[in-house]
Order: structure tokens, then sequence, then C-alpha cells
């Protein structure tokens, strides 16, 4: 690790907007995925609520209109998010991108940002868990601030406003249309990082995985 570390936002301002689009979006699933990870801790989660706030305040704006502040802010969410995720390590939405960017060429942070409203959804829908029960690693009560902070009511409403926020940016919310789903799934699936995927607190299915790579 660094003795310190020099965050300077002058270096961000030639970014092209699509490039700022992913990388701030990589920085807000990390923050997400950071504070549901099973490897989440109190030092953690204090660094994830701050990064999804400043990402989510700033990120439409530093995408089509920057400015100094905006910038800065970005830099301190990025930040932030990547000294959350040293602790707690990110979770499906990252497992899941890596194939998508090795086989599709799909930049990462677009690639990750393509599942975060699906794996969002499958750790709320109570028939993951067993007859409504919490599975014993406190994830109801996780989604539930994480809501909060997210400022929704559900995950129905945070699915929507992060997919509103990525069509805002330009940022397409489906895979190019040259996939070939039926023949790809199996590649895809074969290929998610397993070691991303078990920090994960909701069990994952292969069958899950199929539905969301074909949604």
């Amino acid at each position: 690790f660094p003795d310190y570390s020099i965050v300077d936002p002058e270096l961000t301002y030639s970014l092209l907007p699509y490039q700022t689009a992913v990388s701030g979006m990589d920085a807000l699933c990390q923050g997400i995925e950071s504070f549901w990870s099973l490897n989440s801790t109190r030092e953690s989660r204090r660094f994830s609520r701050e990064a999804i706030r400043l990402v989510l305040q700033n990120i439409e704006k530093t995408v089509l209109n920057p400015d100094k502040q905006s910038r800065l802010s970005m830099c301190r969410g990025s930040h932030l998010a990547g000294k959350a995720i040293n602790i707690a390590k990110t979770t499906a939405p990252h497992a899941f991108s890596y194939p998508l960017t090795r086989f599709f060429g799909i930049p990462h942070g677009h690639a990750v940002s393509l599942s975060i409203g699906q794996f969002y959804e499958h750790n709320c829908r109570i028939d993951v868990y067993n007859e409504g029960t919490d599975p014993g690693n406190g994830i109801i009560s996780t989604m539930s601030e994480l809501n909060k902070i997210m400022d929704v009511e559900n995950f129905l409403e945070a699915k929507r406003k992060i997919n509103s926020l990525m069509d805002r940016i330009d940022l397409s919310l489906n895979l190019p249309n040259t996939i070939d789903y039926d023949l790809e799934v199996s590649r895809v699936i074969e290929n998610v990082n397993m070691e991303r995927l078990v920090n994960h607190p909701v069990k994952i299915e292969t069958s899950d995985l199929m539905k969301i790579f074909k949604s």
C-alpha cells in the first residue's frame, strides 16, 4: 500500500463522456457490491455509503456537463469505492462481468452495470429465501438499509433508478445484438469468476446466471 495517494481530478478533465460514464458506473457498482458483500465490515460500509452518495449525486452531470466540482466529487467517490472493495471485495455483478468483457469486448464498468440491477433484485426477492426467513447473514436488513442509501422504497425502484441513470448517460442496457445467446450462454457461465461469486450474500444457481444473461 502507498503511504499517500494523490487523487487529482484534473487528470480526468480530458475523459470522453463514455469513458466517464463507464468508470463512474464501475465506482457505483463497487459501492453497492461492497455494501452487500459477505466480507463487508463497519468500516467498508462507511466508505460504501459515501461512495454511493457521491456517485449518484454527480455522475450524470460529470458525463453530460462536467465542471471542476463534479469531477472532484466523482474522484472522491471512486476513491472511497476503491477503499471499500479493498476490504469487502466485489460480488456477483463483477464476477459476471469478466466474460462479457473478455468475449464481447464490453468495457469493464459497462459490463458490470449491465447486471447490477438484476442481482439487486435477486438479493431482495423473497422467493430466494427459505419461506421468507433471512438466510442467516443479515441480507434482508442489509438490502433495506441499501434501499435507503439509494433513496428508493424497494428493489424495483432501485433497479429502475439504475437503468434510468444508465439510459440518461447513454450506456446501453443490452448486450450487442450480434450475440447469439443460446450459443454463448455456456461459455459465459463457465467463465464467471468464482472468487468474486462466493462473496455474494445470496446463493446463485447456474439457472440464475443463465436467466440474467438472457435478460
